[in-house]
C-alpha cells in the first residue's frame, strides 16, 4: 500500500511542475510600462486626471527561433492605473503580466499632476519589485517604449533599466526607485527625484533628473547638475570630475567625497561640508600645473555649481537633499510647516575643501 502512496504523490508532483511550465510559455511578461494623458486640446484638463484618463503603453519581449529578441506593444486607455492594467488583457492574445516590470516611465504631464496614486498601486502588487525603476520623459512616455533602439539584442525594457542602472554606477547617483520615491514622497523633511530618459540618435540616454515636491514634478536638473546635486546629497567614491582652468581643463579621477551638514538656527543658516579628495588624469599637460591652483579651481567651480543648484531647489519649495530631516533629528520640536516656510529664505552656504595629489 505504501509503494502505491508513493508513485502516486510522485505522479501528482510531476504532473504539477509540468502545468507550471506550461503556464509560464504561455504568457507574455512585460519588462516596461508608460503612463501618458489621453491627448487632449484642453490645457486645463491637461493637468486634471479626473477630467481626462491615461494612456497605458506596456512592453514584451518575443523570442524568436533564431535567438534575436522583439519588442511589441499592448495599450490601453482607462481612468485609474489599476482599471487599466486590468482591462488590457483584452486585447492580448495570452494572459499580460507585469510581475517582472523593470521600469515605468512617466512623461511630464502625468508627473506634472502627481503620480502618488499610480505608485501606490505599483506598491499594493506583492508581485512587484520595490527596485522598479520610476523615471520622467518630456515628450510622451509611449513613444520611448516603442523607440527604434540599438538594443544589442535586448528586450526594450531591460535596455532602459540597464541604461538607468548603468548612470547610477558610473555617476555614483542617489537610488532612485519605487522603494525610495515612497519612502521620500511620505517621509518628513524629504522630496523624491527620478532620472529623465529621452531618446538620441537611436539611442536612449539620461538627460537629467526630475525634481518633485511631494508627488509632483517641479524642474530639471540637467546631467551637468548631477554631480553636484549627488555631492551634497551623499557620500560618493570612485568618480570623476572636470575641472576648468584658466588656459586648459583637467580631469580630477578616482574622486571620493565626504558630506557633512551644520544647521544653525539662530543665523537662519544650513551648512553643507564637502570634502573632495582626487588626483589629477595623468597627461603632458597635467605635469604643468600647480595642485594649488587645481585645488582653488575646484574649491571655486564646485561652490558655484552646488550654488546654482540650491537656488533652483529653493525657488521650486522643494528639498530633495533632505536637509528638513536633518534638522528634525537635531532640533527639538521641530515643525514641519515653519520648516517648509522658512526654507526658501534660508541661507545655505557651501564650504569645499579639496586634496588633490598627482
Amino acid at each position: 500500500m505504501k509503494p502505491f502512496i508513493v508513485v502516486l504523490l510522485m505522479v501528482t508532483l510531476l504532473t504539477s511542475c509540468i502545468a507550471k511550465t506550461e503556464v509560464i510559455e504561455d504568457i507574455y511578461m512585460a519588462l516596461a510600462m508608460a503612463v501618458d494623458f489621453k491627448p487632449t486640446h484642453d490645457d486645463e484638463a491637461s493637468l486634471d486626471r479626473s477630467r481626462k484618463g491615461i494612456d497605458l503603453t506596456l512592453s514584451v519581449p518575443l523570442y524568436t527561433a533564431d535567438h534575436k529578441v522583439e519588442s511589441i506593444s499592448f495599450k490601453e486607455s482607462g481612468i485609474t492605473l489599476k482599471e487599466t492594467i486590468s482591462s488590457i488583457n483584452h486585447k492580448s492574445d495570452q494572459y499580460l503580466s507585469i510581475s517582472k516590470l523593470g521600469a515605468v516611465l512617466f512623461s511630464e504631464n502625468v508627473l506634472r499632476s502627481g503620480i502618488g496614486e499610480y505608485a501606490e498601486t505599483l506598491n499594493a502588487d506583492p508581485l512587484i519589485s520595490g527596485r522598479l525603476i520610476l523615471a520622467m520623459t518630456e515628450g510622451r512616455a509611449e513613444h520611448i517604449l516603442q523607440g527604434d533602439f540599438r538594443t544589442n539584442n535586448q528586450p526594450v525594457g531591460r535596455y532602459l533599466c540597464n541604461i538607468v542602472e548603468n548612470n547610477f554606477k558610473t555617476f555614483d547617483l542617489p537610488r532612485m526607485n519605487l522603494h525610495q520615491f515612497i519612502y521620500e514622497w511620505k517621509g518628513i523633511g524629504m522630496d523624491p527625484v527620478m532620472p529623465i530618459i529621452e531618446i538620441s540618435e537611436k539611442k536612449a540616454t539620461l538627460a537629467g533628473i526630475a525634481i518633485l515636491k511631494d508627488d509632483s514634478y517641479m524642474g530639471k536638473l540637467t546631467v551637468e547638475e548631477i554631480v553636484p546635486f549627488t555631492w551634497m546629497k551623499k557620500n560618493t567614491r570612485n568618480g570623476s570630475y572636470v575641472v576648468r582652468l584658466p588656459e586648459q581643463n583637467t580631469t580630477i579621477q578616482d574622486s571620493t567625497t565626504r558630506v557633512r551638514y551644520k544647521y544653525l538656527p539662530n543665523h537662519n543658516q544650513f551648512n553643507i561640508y564637502i570634502r573632495v579628495e582626487g588626483k589629477l588624469t595623468k597627461s603632458d599637460l597635467s605635469k604643468s600645473i600647480e595642485l594649488s591652483e587645481v585645488r582653488n579651481a575646484i574649491n571655486k567651480q564646485f561652490t558655484n555649481q552646488c550654488e546654482t543648484v540650491i537656488a533652483k531647489l529653493q525657488k521650486w519649495g522643494t528639498d530633495p537633499l533632505g536637509l528638513g530631516n536633518v534638522v528634525r533629528s537635531r532640533v527639538r520640536n521641530w515643525d514641519e510647516r515653519i520648516w517648509k516656510e522658512q526654507y526658501p529664505s534660508l541661507n545655505i552656504k557651501i564650504i569645499v575643501d579639496s586634496t588633490i595629489r598627482r
